[in-house]
């Protein structure tokens, strides 16, 4: 639990930090992970929601039209109302963050090959603009991912072993 109270300190932190950077759909990514943050606080408390699980075929669809439509979304905005040196890449990354967490959200495995696609863009990216400490947190992220992703596979085969 102590996890959501850091990740609502360092979210509102980064939501500045990215938007003084010119990074605007990260840091309105930020705001998003504040709310599931909160949202993760309540939804994790609830034993309905503790299993882990594989994404059906209908979450997908639905995660692929939260990326779709907010790449769309973002880039379109970044392009025409922002001073976004990067639109194509800031929405990109934000997109796959966007489904992510809401696979997350859901407890969804997959959750972790989103998240990590997010971060693999994130961190030329964050180089790029001038953030290099962030660009090695984002990699501490993405090894972080990786054992999340191996952790809640071996959890999932376990349960299935038990039934």
């Amino acid at each position: 639990m102590i996890n959501f109270y850091a990740g609502i300190i360092s979210v509102c932190f980064y939501t500045y930090v990215f938007y003084d950077f010119k990074l605007y759909a990260e840091s309105v990514l930020n705001l998003y992970y504040l709310s599931a943050s909160i949202l993760g606080l309540f939804l994790w408390q609830q034993k309905s929601q503790q299993k882990i699980s594989i994404t059906t075929k209908r979450e997908w669809v639905a995660s692929t039209g939260i990326l779709v439509s907010s790449f769309l979304i973002l880039f379109f905005l970044l392009n025409k109302y922002t001073d976004s040196t990067v639109p194509y890449l800031d929405a990109t990354v934000s997109a796959f963050a966007w489904a992510g967490t809401w696979l997350l959200l859901k407890r969804k495995v997959e959750n972790w090959i989103l998240l990590n696609i997010s971060n693999l863009i994130a961190i030329p990216l964050q180089i790029y603009k001038g953030l290099e400490l962030t660009s090695l947190l984002t990699i501490i992220y993405v090894v972080i991912a990786v054992l999340g992703y191996r952790e809640w596979m071996k959890k999932l085969t376990y349960s299935k072993m038990e039934k």
